[in-house]
């Protein structure tokens, strides 16, 4: 009989996060716009923004190249936050970049004070679904949308 190696666990990469206080002025800048454009192209995003220049962002560099960014903002009033946008570049999903943004989310969010971190997502991202769960966070409410014009 051969006995075969299990399976082997994938070894994550351990990713840098960068914050930057205001969205407008990062490196992410660029980055979060086209991702949010491709959204939009695949019905997971309205055409209005949910995050502006403002809003605080966490992204992750590879060799310079963003490859993963999270738009996020913290209510000081309701002791929360929310992530706003994330996006990870398809090749590098899987490997850990969005876990490494959310738990930096996390971490300042904790130090502002927060008490939950809130985010939303188009019921038909499957991938962003999966990947809020992963994170810790579950489905609690659903939004409802109704054109007028």
């Amino acid at each position: 009989m051969i006995l075969k190696k299990p399976p082997q666990p994938v070894k994550l990469l351990k990713w840098p996060v960068f914050f930057e206080a205001t969205y407008a002025h990062s490196k992410a800048f660029a980055f979060v716009l086209d991702q949010y454009n491709d959204f939009i192209k695949a019905g997971f995003a309205d055409t209005e923004l949910a995050f502006g220049n403002s809003n605080m962002v966490v992204y992750v560099l590879d060799l310079d190249k963003v490859v993963g960014a999270s738009v996020w903002s913290y209510d000081k009033l309701k002791r929360s936050a929310w992530i706003l946008f994330s996006a990870v570049l398809p090749s590098y999903r899987g490997k850990g970049v969005y876990k490494a943004l959310n738990a930096e989310i996390e971490r300042r969010a904790k130090n502002l004070g927060a008490i939950a971190l809130y985010s939303g997502m188009h019921v038909d991202n499957e991938p962003m679904v999966t990947a809020a769960a992963h994170s810790g966070r579950a489905l609690n409410w659903y939004r409802a949308r109704k054109a007028l014009a």
